[in-house]
């Protein structure tokens, strides 16, 4: 399938999961050769190097149920994995006409702003 350039430069991403396969929202390389990921919560729960997966991104079609929400990002839970996975506010506004009872149906990639992974809503 061809992509626009935006979306085939996402594609080239490699985004932090737990081993668990839930997404982290951050993921560092420290100078002490340890890598740490930080969960949905923050620095409260962070993940070190053997938990955390570098997978190529790529883009997803799933119900994202809403679980929470913090004061910049949601979380949502993949209906056909019960995976999480973070939404930053940015990214909530295109999705929020469509959410029905808590519940969105669509196509999603996985994106980073700075240090800090989400995903969001695309039209392929």
């Amino acid at each position: 399938m061809k992509y626009t350039k935006r979306i085939e430069n996402l594609l080239k991403l490699k985004v932090p999961f737990d081993k668990n396969g839930n997404q982290l929202m951050q993921y560092m390389h420290n100078v002490f050769g340890s890598d740490v990921g930080c969960g949905d919560v923050g620095l409260k729960s962070i993940t070190y190097v053997s938990d955390v997966k570098l997978i190529d991104n790529y883009i997803f079609t799933d119900t994202l149920i809403f679980l929470y929400s913090r004061r910049n990002y949601i979380v949502f839970k993949r209906k056909t994995t019960g995976t999480k996975v973070i939404m930053h506010t940015f990214a909530f506004s295109s999705v929020a006409p469509f959410l029905n009872k808590g519940r969105v149906t669509g196509n999603f990639i996985f994106y980073r702003k700075g240090l800090i992974f989400g995903c969001k809503m695309i039209d392929i």
